[in-house]
């Protein structure tokens, strides 16, 4: 997560964006996530799982980086790296 929270800090005048998908905890224990880790980025909060059925989910925590057309660019088991970050930002969000 602390990637992402990098990722979102670094790139927001090219319009990159992050948002988070907490699943399947309750919204106290997704605000003491967010707190804990230190997280800014926007998340949301899907306590019934439908994300994990409506995208086919195996595993958790997936990344999927989406270009603004709404394109699937990429997707991580668990987080990216920043140079794979990076990589993409420069090449889709010029």
């Amino acid at each position: 997560m602390i990637t992402l929270e990098r990722a979102y800090r670094r790139y927001p005048e090219r319009g990159f964006r992050i948002v988070g998908i907490n699943i399947y905890q309750s919204r106290e224990e997704a605000e003491e996530f967010v707190r804990d880790v230190g997280i800014t980025f926007p998340m949301l909060l899907d306590r019934t799982g439908t994300t994990v059925d409506e995208y086919t989910i195996y595993f958790i925590p997936v990344s999927c980086i989406v270009a603004p057309s709404g394109t699937v660019l990429d997707v991580y088991a668990g987080n990216p790296t920043e140079d794979e970050i990076q990589e993409v930002v420069e090449r889709y969000w010029r």
